[in-house]
């Protein structure tokens, strides 16, 4: 009796043991992991977090983590496939929120930007014309004006933070024995990669690895255990970084290897600039035609000028007949005239609101052009046998230039470049309080195979531009009579702009637009 009780009582012990084994491995085992990949995924702070006064990762649980992560299967730059490996990988998967920048203390991810440091901007140069303004004095009389344009700037600057800042300066360790990528990746948001990193040393010399980065993820990590070098190197092979960050802007993350030597004690870094941009997909425009008239659209803006309209009008269908133009018309309606359609059909004529101003009624204009090209040009311009449209076109088609401007003169004139064209660069200065900028002299630099184009910031109101890029800049209708600097600036940095100087491709201006006053044919 003894005997079977005892046999009973070892069987039971063993059933006990075996079921205790199996609970504790497959169940709370398991719900570790689960629970530590949930920690893990509060302690990682989020790309938009990634500052230095935030707590370090957890290199314990990082560890833990990263010893169950192992056979992740190769990802491609897709977010289905992203998630299955996550899935895979007991990991999961999170939208990054967007960081407001303007809700929290300011913060730069680089180093500050040494222009901002060095620079003071007083703004007390005078302009071409040898005007002084006091700037001084006119801030203070618009004090309530600049105090809410300065808080403008400071929200500009926490929108633009990454374009703002100083991008940092990387240095490469002289002898390094870490193999990189010298120029950087580019990536799209939540695209993976194997990082190309490699170590170059004794193949049985054990080393650590770490990783970091601001932006990114690393489900495989080295973690920072020692490993000779040819396991390590194999290793690394399996590492991929992952975008954890998205925005329509572009933003530059920076990914440091550290490599420690456990022979000599020995540390190295290396950094490598990683790319983040969402692909620009082109504006293609819908041309049946190669003709000229189905390339280019003419846009002009009137106000009580009709007799210098209709000499334009004329002009254009005398020398590039079925040419479509598009007139924004602001003038009161007690002196409206609506244009003859059956004299002009290639004319849209668009009537605004009495005084819109000029700029309102370019914006307006080139919004309605169907063309790839437009030429913008005023109302009391003439066209003659010297205005060569069609080469306008020929340069900007084959240069890929956003502006080519024209020659613009009077009758009898005969000196084309005036002092105004000559002062065709804009110098750019700045502070922690804003811009300032005086126009001055341009260096000629022509552009291959056009020796007579050369490039600058702005040209005179008559030009071929581009509707996809040129056509994207702002006119302000703040500027209802002048401003046509103001559109160049708003340009400066976006659209590459070069001006002619041969003399058969001028416009004639003409100031005066009586009844008496005649087509003039060159």
């Amino acid at each position: 009796m003894k005997n079977k009780n005892l046999k009973y009582f070892i069987f039971g012990a063993l059933t006990y043991q075996i079921f205790f084994v199996f609970f504790k491995t497959v169940l709370f085992d398991r719900a570790g992991t689960t629970n530590s990949v949930e920690q893990i995924r509060r302690d990682i702070p989020c790309p938009n977090a990634a500052i230095k006064s935030r707590e370090k990762r957890s290199s314990e649980i990082k560890t833990e983590l990263r010893t169950k992560i192992v056979n992740l299967e190769p990802v491609i730059s897709t977010k289905q496939s992203i998630e299955h490996a996550l899935k895979r990988a007991r990991v999961k998967f999170y939208l990054q929120e967007p960081y407001d920048a303007r809700n929290k203390t300011r913060w730069s991810l680089y180093d500050k930007n040494p222009f901002l440091e060095s620079q003071t901007c007083k703004c007390s140069r005078s302009d071409i014309f040898g005007e002084k303004y006091n700037y001084a004095q006119m801030f203070e009389e618009k004090k309530t004006e600049n105090e809410i344009r300065k808080k403008q700037y400071e929200n500009y600057l926490d929108d633009n933070r990454f374009t703002e800042m100083a991008y940092p300066m990387i240095k490469r360790t002289p002898f390094s024995h870490i193999e990189i990528p010298s120029f950087g990746m580019t990536l799209q948001p939540y695209e993976s990669v194997i990082l190309p990193i490699k170590f170059h040393l004794e193949e049985t010399e054990m080393i650590k690895v770490d990783l970091d980065c601001n932006f990114c993820d690393f489900p495989l990590h080295p973690g920072g255990r020692w490993r000779n070098v040819t396991d390590t190197n194999f290793f690394m092979t399996k590492v991929r970084y992952m975008v954890e960050v998205f925005d329509a802007r572009q933003v530059t993350d920076i990914v440091t290897v550290t490599l420690i030597r456990q022979l000599t004690g020995e540390i190295q870094t290396a950094e490598i600039p990683v790319t983040i941009k969402r692909l620009h997909m082109p504006i293609l425009a819908t041309r049946f035609t190669t003709s000229f008239k189905d390339s280019v659209t003419i846009v002009t803006k009137t106000f009580l000028r009709y007799k210098c309209l209709e000499r334009l009008l004329d002009s254009v269908d005398r020398f590039y007949p079925g040419i479509q133009v598009i007139v924004a018309d602001d003038s009161p309606d007690e002196d409206y005239k609506r244009i003859d359609t059956f004299k002009y059909p290639f004319v849209k004529q668009h009537r605004m609101p009495k005084g819109a101003g000029f700029f309102a009624g370019r914006a307006l204009a080139i919004s309605q052009v169907m063309t790839e090209y437009f030429i913008s040009m005023d109302d009391d311009f003439v066209i003659t046998a010297d205005t060569k449209l069609e080469d306008l076109l020929k340069v900007i088609e084959e240069t890929g230039y956003d502006i080519i401007g024209g020659e613009v003169v009077k009758p009898n004139q005969t000196e084309h470049l005036d002092k105004w064209d000559q002062m065709g660069r804009f110098d750019i200065t700045r502070s922690h309080d804003g811009f300032c900028y005086y126009r001055g002299p341009f260096k000629i630099s022509p552009i291959e195979k056009y020796p007579n184009c050369s490039v600058r910031d702005i040209v005179l109101n008559y030009f071929i531009g581009r509707v996809s890029t040129a056509g994207e800049i702002r006119m302000d209708p703040h500027f209802s009579r002048t401003g046509h600097k103001e559109f160049f600036l708003d340009a400066l940095g976006e659209l590459r702009i070069a001006g002619y100087d041969k003399e058969i491709y001028d416009l004639f201006h003409i100031n005066s637009c009586g009844e008496s006053d005649q087509l003039i044919v060159v």
